[in-house]
């Protein structure tokens, strides 16, 4: 199981893009899928693809998101701090933002 915040990139088209410490949890596991990803600084990349259920805690509730996929880069200089959500994940869900009160709100989109 992991935990943790993620940063929402509305421009990655994928699930998941992990740090180290998220890989680490998939040791063991068989990727679906081999792909390649163009980059503008590294140009085109390979990626292991993994497939996990995931969720998201919003305000003490799990909002089950179904199965997601995490790439992983075969390249450690592709590595990084932070986990990426992207649009696989954010398509799932409606999300209100409200910056003059600091409030985000999320909730699942009824499919």
């Amino acid at each position: 199981m992991a935990r943790g915040p993620a940063i929402i990139d509305t421009g990655f088209d994928g699930g998941i893009y992990p740090n180290l410490k998220l890989i680490k949890l998939l040791e063991g596991m068989k990727p679906i899928d081999v792909i390649e990803f163009e980059s503008p600084l590294y140009g085109t990349s390979e990626f292991e693809v993994y497939e996990v259920k995931a969720y998201l805690y919003y305000k003490f509730n799990y909002i089950d998101l179904g199965k997601v996929k995490v790439y992983v880069p075969t390249y450690p200089e592709l590595l990084i701090d932070e986990v990426i959500i992207g649009r696989e994940i954010l398509n799932k869900l409606k999300i209100n933002l409200k910056p003059h009160q600091k409030v985000v709100e999320v909730e699942p989109i009824k499919q």
